[in-house]
């Protein structure tokens, strides 16, 4: 199960636009959901860990995250964001 304050970290991170240290974050709350086969955040944790890359400009790693985020549902990250249109910002090289 991912921590509450684990989760705190990763938004003061990412809302600090500490990319790289929100992306660690969600990282470890991401292997966190797998080893307690606790998926409630899974899906989040990937699309804002996608959201980071994107800033990144790490476009591949992105997209991979992406593929494995199995709902549309807007995520609040720097705005509202869903699932296709950070897909969309790893085609098109751009996060706008």
């Amino acid at each position: 199960m991912v921590e509450c304050g684990r989760i705190g970290s990763c938004l003061i991170a990412l809302l600090s636009q500490q990319f790289d240290g929100a992306a660690a974050h969600f990282t470890r709350g991401i292997e966190l959901s797998i080893e307690g086969t606790f998926d409630y955040y899974l899906d989040a944790c990937r699309l804002m860990r996608a959201f980071c890359y994107c800033r990144l400009c790490k476009f591949v790693e992105a997209e991979a995250d992406l593929r494995l985020v199995e709902y549309e549902n807007p995520v609040w990250v720097d705005k509202l964001r869903t699932k296709s249109e950070l897909l969309e910002a790893c085609r098109q090289r751009r996060l706008d």
